[in-house]
């Protein structure tokens, strides 16, 4: 300060007297005031001020925000709050700490399939130094599909394979299972009959899936076959047959078709095997039974029995 200064006579000696701050960070003065004197009394005053302010933004790096898969639409918000303390420790400032952090807006977009959520914060200094906006973006979509239990099949019993049931409703499918974001749906792929009226099996395919296309497959088997025996009346045996015992079998034949003739089957075709024959009695009174077995396709069966009875009825012949 001396140097800036000359005397008409002398040198020239500055004091300082007194230095006072003011302000704060965003505006500030330094006074110092000095006595200039030249070694015989004579002075003079010299204030200086010095100023300044914080004019720099907060400087960091804006959170990266989330690409989790399998976050529904309407948990988004709740999965990924604002987090105004997070982005706040990601900047620093050179004069205050910790900086100011605002959220301007929080914008959902899309559906369950694929959703955007931006967070935009404002980040700024206690001078109102504001550092760009910091956008955080979340980002994901329903990957899971369906879960539920397939339905079991239908063990239908008695049915020939002509009649098997049509495959189980969609809706009815569709109610077994549930989704994690949206609703399901169940669409029958197809139906495949394999065996034949004896042993069938119905196999349904079916494909279900949530609104985004995530999908399952569910197979329901139903199985069945022919359980009854055929059905029908037994012929009725001849009676007063004027014939030997040792005859009986020879005029009176087995008649295999005529036995099956009287029986039918709720799937297939029926025949009659002969099983056994039996003659009792005597050439008075004799007794004939045919035992039939009457079968269908698939060995189910039934027993007929038919009788023949006679007897000699015719008297000696002779002179």
């Amino acid at each position: 300060v001396a140097a800036e200064y000359t005397d008409n006579c002398g040198p020239v000696t500055a004091t300082l007297d007194s230095s006072v701050f003011a302000g704060d960070d965003c505006g500030w003065t330094n006074t110092h005031t000095y006595t200039v004197d030249d070694g015989c009394g004579n002075s003079l005053t010299c204030v200086i001020v010095d100023s300044g302010a914080d004019t720099e933004a907060p400087s960091g790096t804006c959170p990266a925000g989330s690409t989790v898969d399998n976050v529904c639409f309407d948990d988004a918000l709740a999965t990924y709050p604002a987090d105004v303390a997070g982005v706040q420790a990601a900047y620093t400032d050179n004069c205050s700490d910790p900086v100011t952090v605002s959220l301007v807006s929080s914008n959902l977009m899309g559906d369950d399939c694929s959703w955007t959520l931006i967070h935009t914060y404002s980040v700024e200094d206690d001078c109102g130094n504001s550092a760009a906006d910091c956008v955080v973006t979340h980002s994901s979509m329903d990957t899971e599909a369906p879960m539920g239990t397939c339905p079991a099949g239908t063990d239908y019993g008695n049915v020939c394979s002509a009649d098997a049931p049509a495959a189980p409703l969609e809706a009815d499918v569709a109610a077994a299972y549930t989704d994690n974001c949206g609703t399901v749906t169940a669409t029958l792929d197809g139906s495949v009959l394999t065996g034949d009226d004896c042993s069938w099996t119905n196999t349904h395919t079916y494909t279900v899936m949530d609104d985004c296309g995530n999908s399952t497959t569910c197979i329901i088997e139903d199985i069945g076959g022919d359980t009854e025996a055929p059905m029908g009346t037994c012929p009725t045996g001849s009676t007063g047959n004027a014939i030997c015992m040792d005859d009986a079998t020879t005029v009176i034949t087995v008649d295999e078709a005529g036995v099956a003739a009287e029986y039918t089957d709720n799937c297939g075709v029926v025949t009659a095997t002969l099983a056994d024959t039996r003659v009792t009695g005597t050439d008075c009174s004799w007794t004939l039974e045919y035992e039939y077995t009457v079968e269908d396709e698939c060995g189910n069966s039934a027993t007929c029995v038919v009788t023949h009875t006679g007897g000699d009825t015719t008297a000696p012949t002779g002179t």
